[in-house]
């Protein structure tokens, strides 16, 4: 891993490198959510049957989207490199737009979610 002294797997990488774990906790203080992704609910996007489970879904592949994004800007020590944090607030917004313009089923948990990260 580039970031931890240990080797690395996508397993590492998405759920125990430091990395990950500092993006999650903040994930779930700054959106008040009681999500802890397991390796299965990330590789095939299952969540537990909640009211709000394609959120969830939703919040959990933006996230694996930012946590990797910001993997590789370590690896390839790119100069503006962007904290996985910030790789997902942009995910959030983009997701967000597209979100706007459909009929998604849970928009009130989502909207929830932006006023809590001040979009």
């Amino acid at each position: 891993c580039v970031i931890c002294p240990v080797p690395e797997t996508l397993q590492h990488t998405f759920m125990y490198c430091t990395n990950a774990e500092l993006f999650w906790a903040q994930l779930r203080a700054e959106l008040r959510i009681d999500l802890y992704p397991t390796w299965y609910s990330m590789k095939f996007l299952d969540t537990p049957e909640k009211q709000q489970s394609r959120c969830y879904e939703l919040l959990t592949l933006i996230g694996l989207h930012a946590i990797w994004n910001s993997r590789t800007d370590h690896t390839l020590v790119r100069e503006r490199g962007k904290s996985a944090w910030r790789h997902f607030l942009e995910g959030f917004h983009y997701t967000s737009s597209i979100i706007k313009e459909t009929s998604f089923e849970e928009t009130e948990h989502w909207e929830r979610f932006k006023t809590f990260l001040k979009l």
